[in-house]
């Protein structure tokens, strides 16, 4: 067993050797100090191949972002978001779609939010709540340049 005792990995720093796992093979725990200052007792493999970073604090800190949403999160893209983001956000923002705009129909399935520019930018009243019936026709008819019907009036 090799002494790696005062190395750093990460934010870990190597104290004193804990103890060895007789039923695991490559159990050898370690005592570490984070450099937030907590002392732990961690596997030295997961230290070394970078799985164990830190204590936890890394994590923690990383976590407190998730009660921020929207443009004060640091992870916003704005208008860089793909589609699967944007649709993600305009069904968090206006809910759940329940009626089509263009048939009134409240019984179909299923619901979709269609974009009415197909510019898929993050402006809520660029969106309509259609059934998949009336989607589909949507955009079979913007790809044959046909207009089937208008939703900019909706």
């Amino acid at each position: 067993m090799k002494d790696i005792t005062n190395i750093r990995f990460n934010k870990l720093l190597a104290v004193t050797f804990h103890h060895r796992n007789k039923i695991e093979k490559r159990g050898t725990y370690w005592n570490f100090l984070c450099d937030c200052g907590k002392e732990v007792v961690l596997r030295i493999d997961s230290v070394k191949t970078g799985n164990t970073k830190s204590c936890g604090c890394i994590r923690i800190a990383t976590t407190t972002w998730r009660g921020i949403k929207n443009e004060d999160h640091p992870a916003w893209k704005g208008e860089k978001a793909g589609y699967q983001a944007i649709h993600i956000w305009v069904r968090k923002m206006l809910g759940k779609a329940r009626e089509c705009g263009v048939c009134n129909n409240s019984s179909a399935k299923r619901y979709e939010w269609a974009n009415i520019s197909e510019k898929y930018k993050r402006d809520l009243k660029d969106y309509v709540s259609l059934c998949q019936r009336c989607h589909v026709k949507y955009h079979w008819g913007l790809r044959k340049n046909k207009m089937i019907f208008d939703l900019s009036n909706l």
